[in-house]
């Protein structure tokens, strides 16, 4: 049924297609607004995701990995955090909702990821606190004074080199990170 969907389906020369089977226990699959997917996570609200981009495709798993890094962020006492590879944002915004002194600097690769990021955190008002930057995660800002850091690399994992960065930045910050949650 669905190859025959497919077979049958036009598509703009200049659109995209965007289809996902997802088990019934996964959670409801977004919707479409404009040039974004809706992806909405309990009780983190919605977040908008680029038809190219790329969301955990379980909602119910990112649901929890952002429960999890949340209460991380919250038990360490963190006040300024860095997330490299932050994708749109969904890990700073779920925490900077629920920890009100929260500042947060996300870099990500894909500009089309970091325009929705933005999005994300004007539409929760956390755009003052919530900042994001399309960028190689290797060239983080230096000596920002983070007290954590967050990863949550590609599935090829953190390069050396941005580990030797990382591990750098907290040497010599002046606040020392507090935790290095790896996702």
């Amino acid at each position: 049924e669905i190859n025959e969907a497919f077979a049958k389906a036009s598509v703009p020369d200049e659109g995209s297609l965007f289809f996902r089977s997802t088990p019934s226990w996964c959670g409801e699959i977004g919707d479409f607004q404009g040039e974004y997917l809706t992806e909405t996570l309990s009780g983190f609200g919605d977040f908008l995701v680029p038809a190219e981009g790329f969301f955990q495709t379980n909602p119910a798993v990112a649901t929890e990995l952002c429960s999890q890094v949340t209460a991380a962020v919250i038990d360490s006492g963190a006040r300024r955090m860095l997330e490299l590879f932050c994708g749109t944002g969904g890990f700073s915004l779920a925490a900077a909702a629920q920890k009100q002194d929260l500042e947060t600097f996300g870099i990500e690769l894909s500009k089309e990821s970091i325009a929705a990021a933005k999005l994300n955190a004007k539409g929760r008002n956390l755009e003052k606190r919530c900042r994001f930057q399309a960028g190689d995660a290797s060239s983080f800002p230096q000596k920002g004074n983070y007290d954590t850091l967050l990863l949550d690399p590609p599935r090829s994992g953190v390069e050396k080199e941005l580990r030797e960065l990382a591990a750098e930045e907290a040497a010599e910050t002046e606040a020392q990170m507090q935790k290095l949650p790896y996702m």
